[in-house]
């Protein structure tokens, strides 16, 4: 488990500051409450940050800071990405993906898409009771609602594209897997 704390491929905020005394905060009430009964151990989530950031931010708060003066009141969060601590639930949103996924052709947001795996890796689910599924095709998260094929290369008919803000031209090649991969709960 310790390596997977150390080794999730997300940014890392060590920092994030809320200016409370900001006129935005000072109007929504209710969204600054919620945020001041964060703790340590509680995750943020920063929703529509600006675009350099490549989508939502998800991190762990380890601490804080609180800084109130004349014209200031300011919270400084700690954190480390919150994903390694995501474990899979029966249900939930997390999803088992296919080890070594990969585009078996380029894909420029067409709306279909070909996958190829391996034959030790197996293939793609095709229970339409497993979809819409969300896929990282190289940075970008994007929802299909089907796949078929039952045999590499399979079709993933995509319904949307681009929902953590990034969209481009993919290669073959470029990694797939889940959005959200499962990870069990020691």
């Amino acid at each position: 488990m310790a390596r997977h704390l150390g080794t999730v491929d997300r940014p890392r905020y060590e920092a994030l500051s809320v200016e409370l005394s900001s006129p935005e905060w000072q109007a929504a009430p209710a969204a600054m409450a919620a945020l001041l009964a964060v703790d340590a151990g509680d995750v943020l989530e920063v929703t529509g940050p600006p675009a350099w950031a490549a989508g939502d931010i998800r991190t762990l708060a380890l601490g804080y800071t609180e800084t109130i003066a004349e014209y200031t009141w300011k919270i400084t969060f700690s954190g480390v990405p919150a994903q390694p601590y995501d474990i899979a639930v029966v249900d939930g949103p997390a999803r088992v993906g296919i080890v070594g996924a990969t585009l078996a052709a380029p894909w420029n947001g067409a709306a279909t898409m070909q996958l190829a795996t391996t034959a030790a890796s197996g293939r793609w689910t095709t229970n339409p009771a497993a979809f819409p599924l969300d896929l990282r095709v190289g940075e970008e998260r994007v929802r299909v609602s089907l796949i078929t094929g039952a045999a590499s290369p399979q079709t993933a008919t995509v319904a949307a594209r681009g929902l953590n803000g990034v969209t481009a031209a993919w290669q073959a090649g470029t990694p797939v897997d889940v959005w959200l991969p499962a990870v069990p709960g020691l």
